[in-house]
């Protein structure tokens, strides 16, 4: 979403993150989420990073916070798991021009795609022009 209406910044948000239990305690997790993140600060022109997480689940929560997410609020009932119990999420947010970029542990081939989206973008010219007046 746009920070404002004469804004180029946005903020981002990250809606599903997993990684398969054979790949889990690799680094392959950071490693990706260290990739997202400078994707959508250097191409996407995002400031911060948002998510969602069920409280209870006390590794991902470390995790997060091990990559620089700060826990922002509570959210009771958030969660509804079917006819069992509700429970609550952790809303969280990353500054991505504060995020410290590591280097990847694991060897990982990027598509050609996705290796373009890893180069800075500039704002529109015609906001750089306005830009200058202000």
């Amino acid at each position: 979403s746009w920070i404002s209406f004469f804004s180029t910044y946005k903020d981002s948000y990250l809606s599903t993150f997993g990684i398969h239990p054979d790949f889990q305690h690799t680094h392959l997790g950071s490693d990706l989420l260290n990739i997202t993140s400078k994707i959508l600060k250097d191409h996407f022109n995002c400031l911060t990073l948002h998510l969602h997480m069920q409280k209870i689940n006390n590794v991902a929560y470390n995790f997060y916070v091990h990559l620089g997410f700060t826990a922002v609020s509570l959210i009771p009932g958030h969660y509804s798991l079917g006819d069992g119990p509700v429970s609550d999420a952790v809303y969280m947010s990353l500054d991505l021009n504060k995020f410290n970029y590591p280097k990847s542990t694991n060897q990982i081939s990027l598509a050609t795609e996705v290796s373009q989206l890893m180069t800075p973008q500039q704002p529109p010219s015609w906001f750089s022009t306005i830009n200058q007046f202000a």
